[in-house]
């Protein structure tokens, strides 16, 4: 529960200061951004608490103080148990988001996470797992929830994940975007240095007990400094070839066939290459703003996506073959993806 970890002896509690800030500054936009973004995200965990819905907060304004204040960001990334998956959707519908259907198609990988956009451009991104992670999203909340600190976000004390669980949380998302996504490097570089060494040896118990010791490891070694970390903390090398190519940024499509070798019998195969092909009205009028420009636009983004897809399969086959070529001895686990 909330109250049997709180952060180095108390709450974490950033400081952003707007005042005598020129508003033309650059910097002075972005911490204005932040601090907007933190009054939204800390009135969308009240309502949801408000609902009986426990909600943790992830990225955005719970790493600040890694930056010393204001970190930037644009959305809202909430951990939530699966069993309330609904009654959060229920609170987000009320307030005037709708979902984003990019990251359910019928028999593809598992879903992580579901994400809810409004018209204003605010998107919210309910978990109910993380990439790199492979246990069951019931055992994820349970680990992850289990030991919890706070952080004064938005002017509300806002549930965060403790050291140790954050720790491993900067790891997993430097591995799912890779050595050419800056951020998540960023944050890992900044963690490195700013969380102790008892926390990061913490979150090696908390990676094997939900099944992430190969992301984990991958996305410490994305850096010279973590890789030393890896080291001193035993960690082995990568067994994974999703995690070789999340790690490595690889092309679209690459873990789409990674997820086709794990599919079993040919039926299922087919049916993941047809939805593929062919997905819902709903998924492309996300995938493409052509399909929602009426009727005629939809049938076109439709002729437009084998297209789309087969301009990207050979660098992505390629790809694919160069990981499990890296780790022969590999698994394919059932890894949360994102569509193509």
């Amino acid at each position: 529960m909330i109250d049997q970890y709180v952060a180095r002896g108390g709450s974490r509690t950033p400081v952003a200061e707007p005042i005598g800030l020129d508003p033309h500054r650059p910097e002075a936009l972005r911490i204005a951004q932040s601090l907007a973004m933190d009054g939204h995200s800390a009135e969308l965990v009240w309502s949801l608490t408000e609902k009986g819905v426990r909600c943790i907060l992830l990225k955005g304004p719970s790493l600040a103080w890694l930056y010393g204040g204001a970190r930037t960001y644009t959305d809202t990334d909430l951990l939530i148990s699966e069993t309330n998956i609904s009654s959060a959707e229920g609170v987000l519908e009320e307030a005037g988001f709708r979902q984003v259907h990019l990251l359910s198609l019928p028999y593809d990988r598992p879903w992580h996470a579901l994400t809810w956009a409004r018209a204003d451009g605010w998107t919210v991104d309910l978990h109910r797992t993380l990439i790199g992670i492979g246990v069951s999203a019931e055992q994820v909340w349970t680990i992850l929830s289990e030991k919890t600190a706070t952080q004064v976000i938005g002017g509300r004390r806002i549930e965060v994940l403790s050291d140790p669980a954050m720790a491993l949380h900067v790891a997993l998302h430097a591995a799912q975007h890779g050595i050419r996504v800056g951020r998540p490097l960023e944050d890992l570089t900044r963690a490195l240095v700013k969380i102790p060494f008892d926390a990061w040896r913490g979150a090696v118990v908390m990676a094997a007990r939900l099944d992430a010791t190969d992301a984990f490891a991958a996305g410490l070694r994305l850096t010279r400094q973590g890789e030393i970390l890896a080291s001193d903390l035993g960690l082995p090398p990568n067994a994974s070839v999703h995690v070789a190519l999340r790690s490595s940024t690889a092309p679209p499509l690459s873990l789409g066939f990674d997820w086709l070798a794990t599919i079993d019998g040919n039926v299922a195969r087919i049916k993941f290459l047809r939805h593929k092909l062919l997905p819902s009205k709903s998924f492309m009028w996300d995938w493409s703003p052509l399909a929602r420009r009426g009727r005629m636009g939809l049938w076109m983004a439709y002729f437009a996506r084998p297209f789309w897809i087969a301009a990207r399969l050979i660098p992505a086959f390629r790809a694919w073959r160069r990981a499990t070529k890296q780790v022969p001895s590999a698994s394919h686990s059932d890894r949360p993806s994102e569509s193509v």
